[in-house]
């Protein structure tokens, strides 16, 4: 994989550019093509990648008190009550695509880049009613709940109110789940098993709906092999890639065996672990 820096904008117009270091991806990269035909692909990418969002800076001012100057002058630090914070320029995306992901650090600005896209849909919940009551059928709750991985049915039978927050992540999500939808903070509620499964699961059922133009922001990045989306952009290094990763592959192998087995796998049920041997 090669890596470019290329400061994108007339030298005149610098403060509405930023250098983005792109990833060149090309399938036609090989070693026995001319240099000619290596820099044609690379303005291709170049193009494809060039910006649209101009620099962003975000302020935010407080008043000094005694308390705040004795603490930054034990630790040597200048203050004067401002802090800014530059938001990373992102560069164009395609304009047709299942899966985009915004991926890096906490305070990276993955929040602030995601609100050009979209405000994330607000969900209001029924105290009084199921989770599972609040689709349009129950094909539509069956399809939706097990796209984010919440496949247990006496969670689907519970108010929202009561879940934890993993499984009420899961359960925001099912409904926010459509065409056009900006997700933040994706499965950093969750634990990395069930990151991995839930992602695995969205991304097939985004597929199998062709559900477009969806875009996540996240600070793991264990998910993207499971996920596939069509383009990650990296708030830390500000790479952008277009799917390159693949699921590995999972071999299993099914043996015959004795009921004496199941107290292995026992609590694994989602209903009882109890069955009779």
């Amino acid at each position: 994989m090669l890596h470019y820096a290329i400061q994108l904008g007339p030298a005149v117009k610098d403060e509405y550019y930023t250098p983005v270091y792109v990833n060149w991806l090309s399938e036609k990269n090989e070693p026995n093509m001319t240099e000619e035909e290596k820099l044609k692909s690379q303005a291709k990418q170049v193009e494809f990648f060039a910006p649209v969002h101009p620099k962003k800076i975000l302020k935010a001012s407080v008043e000094l008190t005694e308390l705040d100057q004795e603490i930054y002058k034990n630790f040597d630090y200048s203050f004067d009550g401002e802090s800014t914070f530059e938001v990373p320029s992102i560069p164009e995306l395609p304009k047709d695509f299942n899966i985009g992901l915004i991926c890096g650090s906490s305070g990276s600005g993955k929040t602030s880049i995601l609100k050009q896209f979209g405000n994330e849909e607000t969900i209001v919940w029924d105290r009084n009613r199921s989770v599972a009551s609040h689709f349009d059928s129950v094909d539509d709750a069956i399809e939706r709940l097990s796209a984010v991985g919440l496949n247990t049915v006496p969670t689907w039978a519970k108010p929202r109110h009561v879940l934890s927050n993993g499984e009420g992540f899961r359960a925001d999500l099912a409904r926010r789940l459509k065409s056009n939808c900006v997700i933040d903070e994706y499965t950093s509620v969750v634990n990395r098993d069930v990151a991995k499964s839930c992602s695995t699961a969205l991304s097939k059922y985004v597929k199998r709906k062709n559900l477009k133009n969806i875009i996540l922001a996240t600070c793991h990045d264990d998910i993207i092999e499971w996920l596939l989306p069509d383009w990650v952009f990296n708030t830390d290094t500000l790479d952008v890639c277009r799917r390159s990763l693949q699921r590995p592959e999972i071999k299993i192998k099914i043996h015959k065996c004795s009921k004496d087995y199941w107290r292995m796998f026992a609590h694994h049920h989602y209903l009882t672990s109890k069955i009779p041997l």
